[in-house]
């Protein structure tokens, strides 16, 4: 997999947020949405694998299970 790269921001974008979102986990939620991963404050458009478990340069979300 390597990097993903972020493109087609808009020009002055000073910081990005990302929120994975699994839609296909409605019927085991009882349609509440999954999230997997938020980030927020990202000011590079460049991450690589395992960023959400080893980056320190931006916010994250924690998981949280109250369904």
């Amino acid at each position: 997999m390597g990097k993903r790269i972020v493109e087609d921001a808009p020009c002055n974008t000073a910081s990005i947020a990302i929120v994975l979102e699994d839609k296909d986990a409605y019927p085991v939620t009882e349609g509440f949405a999954w999230i997997h991963w938020l980030a927020a404050n990202i000011t590079r458009f460049e991450l690589k694998d395992n960023e959400s478990q080893t980056a320190t340069d931006f916010i994250q979300g924690r998981k949280h299970l109250s369904f």
